[in-house]
């Protein structure tokens, strides 16, 4: 049985997902942000007989799943079918099985799930700043030259999903800007709790890529997240080497698969 929920049945979530928060980041930080708060932010519980089997959120144009069990049943493939999301995210066994059941094609992408216990060594110190609702057209432009991100959202999407973080407080971005005022890199917090963030959108300007901006920043947000006492998450693609390298470096450990899958255009 399918059940969309409110606001009264979160705490009842988060005691289902207990210690697993790392397998289900995104579902567990935008539930505990966003809530339930109009058509772009719902909240689903699968369940059998009394218990529950699985869970769903939607933030806007992507469904979030988790199931202790690895569960994927018929209210799940109907619900998918109905709303047919840009993205899909969960464990890679659901995944497999979400996908293999689908109306409409998806193309899955699978990630790394890194973690880190210290602060990083800053070997250079760069002028990091906040940015602000102003710097976000010129970050989303960058953003949409990277396809992991021109896959799943359009410009206005990246526009108004950062600057909505920014104007809320929901999320923290980070620039590098050059002396002429252009952005280098940028970095940030996608989502927060009071004891876990979810980073990434770590991007490089392609003019500067191989100048050591990209660690720069990001040694900066992993360290200011890791003073605040909370415990930063990042994804990183399978196959992106050249990140995984960067990481290994900078020292993170690797801690699980993250999969999701991006509907065919």
């Amino acid at each position: 049985m399918i059940l969309k929920c409110n606001d009264s049945y979160i705490p009842q979530v988060v005691e289902y997902i207990g210690e697993d928060k790392w397998q289900c980041l995104y579902l567990y930080a935008d539930m505990l942000e966003y809530r339930t708060e109009g058509d772009q932010f719902n909240l689903w519980i699968f369940e059998n007989g009394d218990e529950i089997d699985s869970v769903a959120y939607r933030y806007y144009d992507t469904i979030h799943f988790y199931s202790r069990n690895q569960t994927v049943n018929d209210e799940m493939i109907s619900l998918i079918n109905k709303l047919q999301p840009k993205c899909i995210t969960g464990s890679q066994d659901m995944m497999d099985q979400i996908r293999s059941r689908l109306t409409t094609a998806y193309t899955e992408e699978l990630s790394y799930v890194f973690t880190i216990d210290h602060l990083i060594e800053e070997k250079r110190k760069l002028p990091v700043v906040e940015a602000t609702e102003a710097d976000v057209p010129e970050i989303a432009e960058i953003m949409m030259e990277e396809e992991v991100y021109s896959h799943v959202y359009s410009y206005d999407d990246i526009c108004r999903q950062m600057t909505d973080g920014i104007r809320t407080g929901k999320r923290r971005v980070f620039i590098l800007r050059d002396k002429s005022g252009h952005i280098l890199a940028s970095s940030g917090t996608y989502v927060e709790t009071s004891d876990i963030v979810l980073l990434g959108g770590l991007i490089v300007n392609k003019k500067v890529k191989g100048f050591g901006f990209g660690p720069a920043i990001a040694t900066y947000v992993w360290n200011l997240v890791f003073r605040e006492g909370k415990q930063g998450i990042g994804l990183e693609s399978l196959n992106n080497e050249d990140s995984k390298t960067m990481n290994q470096k900078l020292g993170y450990t690797i801690i699980g698969i993250f999969a999701r899958l991006l509907r065919n255009k």
